[in-house]
């Protein structure tokens, strides 16, 4: 599922770089590498990644009309934490593979499969901004949270502003509300 670029026609120079031609290439191996920063998750909008220092070395197994593409992701982002909203640190350590498939166009739009991108037949190449997007995303935690780390980089006059907008009543224990809930019940009458 592709991502929302902000703005294509700015950032498709940027995202020029992440163009692989794969139909030229001929059958073996070949290897690539990229540099990802602040500049590369800028393109997607309403991205969760703000920040980031990843290298990528990509290599390319070009079998007749398959290409098996490895990526291997290091380097580090960051992210807001849900509570505080803080940049949270975080390493990254991955290796992905994607298979590319090169087909006719009839048979292209009907093809779907999240791990095998479809190139095709008018297609040279193929911009692997958006899987790169992906795979990183996919590798940062689901729950951000500043818990645990030493030293805390909680906003703290913002965790101030979310103590005074805290609700003071205290929620009613579970056996209450079940036990308010049964009364109003067996108040209908049939």
């Amino acid at each position: 599922m592709p991502f929302v670029l902000k703005s294509e026609n700015i950032m498709s120079s940027y995202l020029n770089q992440f163009l692989v031609n794969v139909r030229g290439l001929k059958q073996g191996s070949y290897t690539n590498t990229f540099e990802i920063g602040e500049e590369f998750f800028n393109c997607f909008e309403f991205s969760l990644i703000k920040n980031g220092n990843l290298h990528v070395d990509l290599r390319i197994e070009k079998i007749s009309n398959l290409a098996h593409l490895y990526f291997d992701i290091k380097g580090a982002i960051s992210f807001p934490c849900d509570t505080c909203l803080a940049d949270l640190p975080f390493e990254v350590n991955s290796t992905h593979k994607i298979l590319v498939k090169q087909m006719e166009n009839s048979q292209a739009s009907d093809y779907e499969d999240d791990d095998i991108a479809v190139l095709h037949e008018d297609q040279n190449e193929l911009n692997i901004a958006n899987y790169l997007y992906e795979l990183i995303s996919i590798s940062k935690p689901m729950r951000s949270s500043c818990e645990g780390l030493e030293p805390k980089p909680c906003d703290q006059d913002f965790k101030q502003i979310l103590q005074q907008l805290k609700p003071q009543e205290q929620p009613q224990t579970i056996a209450e509300t079940q036990a308010g809930t049964w009364d109003k019940l067996k108040q209908i009458k049939f």
